[in-house]
């Protein structure tokens, strides 16, 4: 992909992390400053306007400094055919003050970093790789200076970072990486001279990878990066105390591989630290805060995800953002106090173990929340005219038998809906379950939006914990009297935001219904045509955009598979005896087995019809427990992406286990769990 189209592809994606962020005020508006995320996506449309026609394959975010004169420094690689170059762009209030080329000339020059000095002047640090060897560039852009600092022979060079300390001294790092290991070299350079070359953690067994550095309010530099610990890579960071590094401390210690952290600017004078966990279900962009050099807070800020990403701090207006490149683009969200707690509340986590009960129906969905599920129009109830009928028809034309049950309640606030939501389960014994709470909330001063969140969670436990697989959607957007009043609307703004961080951590099915009816197109009525004339409740319209935005995510739903046979088999792929074989929801047979015969169990089955796009599975988990224990957990035996189909060896297990099979989608989603298999 060329810069161009990243770029634009940021613009159009950037109206995304707004909206995770928060919209600009009206006071904003009026006065014509921007916000923090709203700045940064100036910005880029600036850079897209330089590079129209720049091919250019980037991996990573543009380098982007801005110094307390609020000029800004992007630095960028562009590629050829052949090789590539670095761009510099000088850029002030959205003006472009200079675009020139920079680097070595020969070779390809990759990687840039630009930092400011004390007097607010760029520098560039790069890698550039010629004739087989890795070489580190800086130069100090107003004057021309330029420094080749050498590496290793041999060694490849990644991540070159650079930062000045509170004498004004220029400290470049970067990571060498042999065959063996990886270690985190730096030099400084003070005098007019560069240090010779040190390694942070000369001693360490295991590869170092992945440095950034930034400098805390007294100039004190602070160094983060990843290193592997026997098992998976985790965070650690460091202190120069001005004489000496200080003890390294371990940020993360987990079963993922943490990598790719940024450091930067939190709140509360503290440093934030931002990164990329890898797991089985995907990547996702984490952060924290450091109080005294310790981590905490730690939460995630994306969902789950295939595409590897690399995030970042960028400072604008005073307000730091995390910025990262997802597969669909770049996200952009502000770094808030109550993104990184001061303390550690207990919130709601969401269930270990798979969504199993085997007690509910699969073709049963309960509409739960208040007068916008009812289905009122005009402050007036027409529940016929609402979303749950409308869905109900969809639901049957595409899946056969289906039933979508009304339990709206019209001024519910989330207090209520958690006071009732365990009776809803228990008297519906339904498996799906589509939740829209918080309009109340809003118009409820006494209500903090984080607690209206906090009743979320604990909805969304409660049924996962009875095996109840939920939908949740935002709150729509209104323009009645109160929904025009800065402090209400600035309410369901944050209430939207955090039900999306509520996905992030709770992953599940999720329907934006604030971004579609705000962003219902203008040539079809815009969002007044989804709205009814009390400017509140959905129209005729707006319930049927609902019902159809539903269906979309639920027919993307990961439904459990189908078909499910069980064989006693050899490990030589010879069946026993057929009278072994049993399919889900017929009795088994046991098998005649030969005595001292090396057999296990294998288990097959198929796609549920009801998943319209198989390229949205990622795979399945089988899951097996001890028949003898009832109250026993199951317990994850592997990951199935092809062929369908699973062995579990072993002649003492015949007759002992139970199975249960889940899907699990592209972005992490887990769907619920087969009926029991039995052997």
């Amino acid at each position: 992909m060329n810069f161009s189209r990243f770029l634009l592809s940021f613009l159009i994606l950037s109206l995304t992390g707004l909206l995770l962020a928060g919209a600009p005020n009206q006071e904003e508006e009026q006065t014509g400053r921007l916000s923090s995320s709203a700045d940064l996506a100036a910005l880029f449309k600036v850079l897209r306007e330089l590079c129209q026609d720049s091919p250019s394959e980037l991996d990573f975010l543009p380098s982007i400094a801005k110094n307390r004169s609020g000029q800004t420094w992007a630095v960028w690689q562009e590629w050829g055919r052949k090789d590539s170059r670095l761009k510099l762009a000088q850029i002030e209030e959205n003006r472009i003050l200079s675009l020139q080329s920079i680097g070595c000339g020969v070779g390809s020059d990759i990687s840039p970093h630009v930092a400011t000095d004390g007097l607010d002047l760029p520098w560039v640090i790069w890698v550039n790789y010629c004739a087989g060897e890795y070489r580190v560039f800086v130069q100090e852009l107003t004057s021309g200076r330029m420094w080749r600092l050498d590496a290793t022979n041999s060694a490849s060079i990644a991540s070159p970072r650079l930062v000045f300390d509170q004498a004004g001294n220029a400290w470049a790092f970067w990571n060498e990486a042999d065959t063996e290991t990886g270690v985190i070299v730096y030099r400084v350079f003070g005098q007019g001279i560069w240090s010779p070359r040190q390694i942070v953690r000369p001693n360490s067994r295991y590869p170092a990878l992945n440095p950034d550095v930034t400098a805390d309010s007294k100039g004190f530099i602070w160094l983060t990066w990843a290193s592997y610990d026997g098992h998976d890579y985790e965070l650690y960071v460091a202190r120069w105390n001005g004489q000496t590094w200080e003890r390294e401390i371990r940020l993360t210690d987990n079963q993922e591989n943490d990598t790719f952290p940024a450091i930067g600017r939190g709140s509360h004078g503290r440093q934030a630290v931002t990164w990329t966990r890898s797991g089985e279900l995907g990547h996702q962009v984490y952060i924290a805060s450091l109080k005294e050099g310790r981590p905490e807070g730690e939460s995630a800020m994306s969902p789950p995800a295939s595409h590897m990403t690399a995030p970042s701090l960028l400072e604008s207006r005073g307000q730091t953002n995390v910025v990262w490149k997802s597969s669909e683009g770049i996200k952009i969200r502000p770094l808030k106090p109550r993104d990184i707690p001061e303390e550690h509340f207990s919130t709601p986590a969401a269930p270990a173990g798979p969504l199993f009960n085997p007690s509910l129906d699969e073709n049963i969905y309960v509409c739960f929340g208040d007068s916008i599920t009812y289905g009122y129009i005009d402050r007036e109830p027409y529940p016929e005219l609402g979303y749950v009928p409308r869905l109900d028809i969809i639901l049957k034309k595409h899946f056969g038998p289906a039933l979508a049950v009304n339990m709206g309640i019209g001024g519910e606030n989330t207090i209520l809906a958690l006071a009732r939501i365990d009776s809803v389960i228990r008297s519906q014994r339904a498996r799906f379950i589509l939740i829209m709470e918080g309009t109340n909330d809003v118009i409820t001063p006494g209500l903090a939006m984080t607690t209206s969140a906090f009743n979320l969670r604990e909805i969304l436990r409660r049924c996962l914990e009875a095996g109840v697989y939920p939908v949740l959607m935002t709150i729509p957007p209104r323009k009645d009297w109160l929904g025009v009043i800065q402090y209400f609307s600035d309410r369901i703004l944050e209430l939207n935001s955090l039900i999306r961080q509520i996905v992030v951590d709770f992953p599940l099915s999720f329907v934006d219904i604030y971004e579609i009816f705000d962003n219902y197109p203008a040539s079809d009525g815009g969002l007044l045509a989804v709205l009814s004339n009390d400017l509140k409740h959905p129209s005729a319209k707006g319930y049927q955009v609902m019902a159809e935005s539903l269906f979309n995510e639920i027919k993307n739903i990961p439904f459990p598979p189908v078909d499910i046979q069980i064989t006693i088999k050899s490990f030589n792929n010879v069946f026993l005896t057929r009278r072994g074989t049993t399919t889900v929801g017929q009795p088994s047979k046991k098998p005649s087995l030969t005595a001292g015969s090396s057999v296990g169990t294998y288990l097959a089955w198929k796609d549920n019809p009801k998943i319209f796009d198989r390229t949205r599975i990622q795979g399945y988990r089988v899951y097996r427990k001890d028949r003898a224990h009832p109250q026993g957990h199951f317990r994850c035996l592997a990951f199935i992406q092809s062929p369908l189909e699973f062995f579990d060896p072993g002649i003492r297990s015949i007759g002992r286990y139970i199975y249960v099979i889940s899907a699990v989608r592209t972005d992490g989603v887990e769907g619920p769990c087969s009926a029991l298999v039995n052997e």
